[in-house]
């Protein structure tokens, strides 16, 4: 019988069978001691380490629930609070890791939402936000209403990337809706409504655009912004308002709400004010006499904004109050007085600067806050349209007038509120920048 050379066969049984299956018997080859660094399989421990890894990678992420309690769609980021934890255990969203097939990602105030969590830098992020379940995001529900009848064409007066929004100059008056808006009132657009592949979302400055209007509480705004016949936006800087980065000369005067470059004195607050240019000589008095006696008396900084808002009787200037609460409370009591006093007035007025965005937590709930200060005795009207600082920013003005006594009651409770809107926007744009995502800085003046 000739000499067998092939491998002699045991059995075994498979794994998840009753069957045998033939197992080749080890050759002298195959016998050797694994050398050192190797397993009994022949693969090194390093590649072993590696395929572990990778199993490991691989394992499905960890997912969490909790609700919106913001999200900021003009900027692109909010906070998630995670369930059964409090609002001071909130999480950073930013809107690419929002899994959605509508045109600019976007969360909405006491939304469901599932996610993953990342930490950077000692802050929790939140990953992949879906919907409860794994579902992809949609907020469609509430889409704006447009005049789909008509298109309009027009010309990009000044774009601010940072804050997200513009203004389109409309070549005629808009009208729809029974509202209209003037020409060289220019027509408001958010950065969602801009067809581009841009990110984030940009214009150029004077650049010819075509869009429709849509209808808001204050009023017609320009939506789906796009090139002449249709096409995408190109944008060809993604810089500051305008397209030309800050700069600490030319926005001198210019503060941002608790975030200017230089102010790193962040338990202050800083209150804006609008002041009829006519009464500015007076508040600040031959060689600035008037405003550093303010400033001595009050210990708070008053500075006025370098430019001039509109022209003749109804132009106005910005004047920014910093300081402790008390102090700008003091402060704020000054100029009411020194203004009344310029004016003849028996009665004190003062108009103040509220960050658009915002303006909801001035006004409160159903208006609560409005009728806490109406009930120390004085008017208080909050503006329906927005006003474009020449910084780019976007305020709310909150006119209030009363009799003295009955002013400086009311500076208690406005003074207050307003240093908590100037918090939250300085944490919000820090938070913002930590992340290293665009930050919305507010600028008066």
């Amino acid at each position: 019988m000739p000499e067998e050379t092939a491998a002699t066969t045991t059995t075994e049984t498979q794994p998840g069978t009753n069957k045998l299956a033939p197992t080749p018997s080890l050759s002298e080859e195959e016998n050797k001691v694994p050398e050192e660094g190797q397993t009994d399989s022949g693969v090194t421990k390093d590649t072993e380490k590696d395929t572990e890894k990778d199993t490991e990678d691989a394992a499905p992420e960890k997912r969490y629930t909790g609700k919106v309690l913001e999200f900021k769609s003009h900027n692109g980021f909010g906070f998630i609070q995670p369930d059964g934890e409090s609002e001071s255990s909130k999480v950073f969203v930013h809107w690419k890791e929002i899994q959605t097939d509508d045109r600019w990602p976007q969360l909405s105030s006491d939304m469901e939402v599932e996610y993953a969590l990342k930490t950077e830098g000692g802050k929790r992020q939140a990953t992949n936000v879906t919907k409860p379940g794994g579902g992809k995001i949609s907020c469609n529900a509430d889409a704006k209403i447009f005049n789909e009848d008509k298109k309009y064409k027009g010309t990009v007066k000044f774009f601010d990337t940072r804050k997200g929004f513009c203004f389109i100059t409309p070549e005629d008056e808009v009208e729809w809706n029974d509202k209209s808006v003037k020409k060289e009132a220019g027509l408001y657009v958010t950065r969602e409504e801009i067809i581009t592949d841009n990110e984030p979302p940009a214009l150029n400055e004077g650049a010819s655009v075509e869009f429709y209007v849509y209808d808001t509480d204050k009023g017609l705004c320009a939506g789906r912004v796009s090139g002449p016949d249709g096409a995408k936006i190109k944008a060809k800087y993604t810089g500051s308002s305008a397209g030309r980065p800050w700069s600490p000369k030319r926005n001198r005067g210019h503060m941002m709400m608790g975030m200017s470059p230089n102010n790193t004195e962040f338990n202050k607050i800083e209150v804006g004010l609008h002041v009829e240019n006519r009464y500015v000589g007076g508040l600040i008095g031959k060689q600035g006499s008037v405003a550093k006696s303010l400033r001595n008396e009050t210990g708070a900084r008053i500075q006025f904004g370098e430019n001039r808002l509109g022209k003749g009787a109804e132009a106005k200037r910005v004047l920014s109050v910093i300081g402790e609460i008390d102090q700008v409370e003091k402060a704020c009591s000054a100029v009411s007085k020194k203004i009344a006093e310029i004016a003849e007035w028996d009665e004190e007025k003062l108009i103040f600067l509220i960050p658009d965005a915002y303006c909801g937590l001035f006004i409160g709930k159903a208006g609560s806050f409005l009728k806490k200060v109406r009930d120390t005795g004085v008017k208080v009207t909050v503006s329906n349209s927005p006003v474009a600082l020449p910084q780019a920013s976007m305020v709310s003005t909150a006119t209030v007038s009363g009799p003295p006594e009955m002013m400086e009651e009311a500076l208690k409770v406005i003074v207050p509120k307003l240093g908590q809107i100037s918090k939250k926007v300085r944490n919000d744009a820090m938070a913002m920048t930590m992340n290293g995502y665009w930050h919305t800085p507010i600028r008066f003046g």
